[in-house]
């Protein structure tokens, strides 16, 4: 199983910049612009809930939030992504009705039935033990109690292309003899599926609701076009996507799942 204090070491070494990085490239902007709007449409944040952001980054989704009027928790197992997080929200003057929480999302430090809904977006894959995770998250929930879910999705072209790329990676690696450490890689970075992701919510206790899927990139190949071409191929995938939003189930880059708590 992979150490845990590797995957802090690889979130507190990227947290710096974030979203120079997210931001700063076509396709990349686009996917987590999906993603967040995926989060938001299956959660319905609303002003007075109690909603807790379990791998919170540096605060993309609680800067929205903030917003909202929710009271707001962000949770990271990344001290460096928390300190980013805390600059982003004092700089945009939104940390007020927002706690940060430093903690490791299979233990989570907080008492049981305190929040009306939880968000997990881009975490449950770094996770090595992912139906603790989801345990925890049922458990942190009230009865009634709503959680979204996100992950990529490994039936997608996105994932198609990774397998690909891991195959001609591992024979690299035969070769020239280096970890994934070394290649500057996440050390758990383990996609799921739609069904994958819908049984270890089944298995944790909750209740499935809707499942979503977004950003129906051709893949992260793309990130070698230019700039002018990955422009074109946003704009054909954003009007696709918003033609059939609430129809695409099955093949995006992400998965996004609602489930209940009885």
């Amino acid at each position: 199983m992979t150490d845990p204090a590797r995957i802090r070491q690889f979130f507190d070494g990227v947290s710096s910049d974030r979203d120079a990085l997210l931001d700063g490239h076509e396709i990349v902007r686009y996917e987590q612009a999906q993603r967040q709007d995926l989060v938001l449409r299956l959660l319905e944040p609303r002003a007075g809930e109690r909603i807790l952001d379990v791998g919170c980054g540096n605060g993309r989704d609680l800067r929205v939030y903030a917003t909202r009027r929710v009271w707001a928790t962000g949770m990271d197992f990344s001290m460096g992504m928390l300190r980013d997080t805390r600059q982003k929200l004092l700089a945009l003057g939104h940390f007020d009705g927002v706690s940060l929480v430093q903690g490791d999302a299979t233990r989570l430090p907080i008492a049981a039935c305190v929040f009306d809904k939880v968000a997990c977006s881009e975490v449950i894959e770094h996770v090595p033990d992912p139906l603790a995770l989801v345990k925890e998250l049922h458990r942190v929930l009230k009865p009634g109690g709503r959680v979204v879910i996100t992950t990529p999705n490994r039936r997608s072209l996105y994932g198609a292309y990774r397998s690909i790329e891991h195959v001609w990676q591992r024979a690299v690696r035969t070769v020239k003899r280096r970890t994934a450490a070394e290649q500057g890689g996440h050390p758990c970075d383990e996609w799921k599926t739609n069904r994958e992701l819908r049984g270890l919510a089944e298995q944790a206790g909750f209740v499935i609701g809707r499942t979503r899927n977004a950003c129906y990139v051709p893949s992260h190949a793309t990130y070698r076009l230019s700039p002018a071409v990955q422009r074109l191929i946003v704009r054909a995938t954003a009007r696709f996507e918003a033609a059939f939003n609430d129809r695409l189930t099955a093949c995006g880059y992400d998965i996004g799942l609602e489930a209940y708590k009885r």
